[in-house]
Formats: C-alpha cells, structure tokens, sequence
C-alpha cells in the first residue's frame, strides 16, 4: 500500500460516536489495536473487524500487510478494507476504497478510557458530493455498531463499557 492509496483525512468528521470503557487507555488500545497478518475465522477474527459489522463471522477474514498498515479481505469484499494502526496515538483506521475512512482513538479519562469514532469523507474530487446521500445507510447502523464494539471490548477486559454519545 502506497501514499496515494491511503488518502489523508482532511476537515471535520461526517459524525462522531464516543463511548467509556473502565479499563487503561493501554489495555483498551492493546485489544483494538490488535491487529497482525493471518487468516482468521469467528472468534478469532481481530476484535475491531470481527465487530465492525464488516466480514460475515462464518467467513474467513485474511489481514495481510503490517507493522502498521494492513488490507483486511473476506470472501463478500476481495478488495477489503485498509486498516491503519498507530499504537503511539492509541488509534486504527479502517479505510474503504472510496469514500469511507473510519477513525478509532483511545484517549484517557478519569473512569477509564473514552473511546471515540469519527468517520470522514475522503472521496476524491467532484464524488465528495455524493457521499452525504450514500452516507445515511452507514450513518444509520453505526450506534449499533459501536455500541458492540464497545460492549465487545468491556466484556473482553471483565469492565464496564457503554456508549456515551450516540
């Protein structure tokens, strides 16, 4: 993956979800940040994809790539998604080929962890246009979605975890 793949995020998010976890910022990062090459399957696949409503869970999930920029592909989607880790920011974006970029960063705070998720709109040139309306189907599950990503994340380290700001 090149520079000219993995478009920078520019501007103000689309929208943004946040939510506490009552754990470290490192054991929160630790486990979202874990990412690494393999073919993983169900409960094996990373927490992140495994919960972003992304792969189907009775698929393969084949992460290749790293220390820090990955492509994670699945059966319904051979193109995948970039996933991006900066462990030094506490934070992973998942990227799609066109519009999507996905930013997840753990920051402290006094319960804890606040995980927060802003998504941007990186669709090159005159397509930007179009994302506000492609855009509502995405914007319509990510409550959900989150909110499993962070019940998920809760349960794996044995803490509270929930959405704050839906």
């Amino acid at each position: 993956m090149n520079k000219t793949t993995v478009r920078q995020t520019s501007g103000q998010p689309l929208w943004s979800v946040a939510g506490m976890v009552e754990a470290s910022p490192e054991r929160v990062a630790e486990l979202l940040l874990d990412v690494r090459p393999g073919i993983f399957m169900g409960k094996d696949i990373p927490l992140l994809l495994s919960q972003s409503g992304l792969p189907n869970l009775n698929n393969s999930v084949t992460v290749s790539g790293g220390p820090y920029k990955f492509i994670a592909t699945w059966d319904a989607d051979p193109k995948g998604v970039y996933v991006i880790v900066d462990r030094e920011q506490r934070s992973v974006t998942l990227q799609g080929h066109w519009w999507y970029r996905g930013v997840y960063r753990v920051e402290p705070a006094p319960q804890g962890s606040r995980l927060v998720f802003d998504v941007y709109n990186i669709a090159p040139g005159l397509s930007r246009w179009m994302v506000p309306f492609v855009a509502r189907g995405v914007r319509s599950q990510q409550p959900k979605t989150f909110e499993g990503i962070v019940t998920a994340i809760g349960k794996e380290l044995g803490c509270a975890a929930y959405p704050t700001e839906l």
